[in-house]
């Protein structure tokens, strides 16, 4: 069994023309857990979160979860 995180953080210095509602930040996790049951099979999951920031303070979230089995010939 073995597993990975990662966090991810993006921040613009926008300059003061640009429009309130644009881009400004963004704040990305993940992680994920494989498991092999034999050598030749993985079965795995793995979760995601993000927020979009606007530079008026605007936000959203989002998240995704999502599942795979791998079979090495």
């Amino acid at each position: 069994m073995r597993s990975n995180f990662t966090f991810g953080l993006v921040d613009l210095n926008n300059p003061g023309f640009v429009e309130f509602d644009s881009y400004k930040r963004t704040y990305r996790f993940s992680s994920n857990l494989i498991w092999s049951p034999i050598p030749r099979i993985d079965v795995g999951g793995e979760y995601l979160w993000g927020r979009r920031e606007n530079k008026d303070g605007e936000y959203g979230d989002a998240t995704q979860f999502q599942l795979a089995v791998k079979y090495r010939f």
